[in-house]
């Protein structure tokens, strides 16, 4: 006899920003400053490092970054790491290719919350607000507001979101 498992509101999950959303949203007026991933060698680095202890290297292992004018930001293992067994559990750089889909397509996000009983989920992001603090918030709120999507109230909440997670005002 099966055990019914009663639907789950998960309150803190990541999700990866997929890899052409400032392409593929941002006005055509700030394309040319949008986030672009791009794929280097990475090194640790606990001295000149945004967000997690690596930075890019002249050579050595391969991985995804976002890259932001002065920003290299690697995808940590730890932030990627559902469905990974324990004993292969990394907080070193993962790059697209090699984490599950579910963190950054929406399809397979959904898929992998039936899987796990997840009705809802408030996700929060992973790399927006380093990008967006670059932004001002005129900037931002252009932005929001000139695409064509529901963004489910992030017209008012991730401008604050992003200044306050780095002190940024201009």
């Amino acid at each position: 006899m099966g055990v019914d498992v009663p639907p789950i509101i998960s309150v803190d999950d990541h999700v990866v920003e997929p890899p052409d959303l400032w392409l593929r949203y941002l006005p055509a007026a700030f394309v040319d400053r949008a986030s672009r991933v791009v794929l280097k060698p990475w090194k640790p680095d606990r001295v000149n490092f945004h967000h997690w202890p690596f930075s890019p290297a002249e050579e050595g292992p391969l991985t995804d970054f976002w890259e932001f004018e002065d920003i290299s930001v690697v995808i940590s293992g730890a932030v990627a790491c559902a469905g990974v067994p324990a004993e292969e559990m990394s907080s070193d750089p993962v790059a697209f290719n090699e984490m599950r889909p579910g963190f950054y397509s929406v399809p397979e996000r959904l898929a992998d919350m039936d899987l796990n009983h997840i009705e809802r989920s408030l996700c929060f992001p992973t790399y927006a607000e380093k990008a967006l603090a670059k932004f001002s918030r005129q900037e931002i709120y252009q932005v929001i507001r000139g695409n064509a999507i529901q963004m489910l109230g992030l017209d008012e909440t991730l401008p604050q979101y992003a200044h306050a997670h780095t002190n940024a005002e201009r």
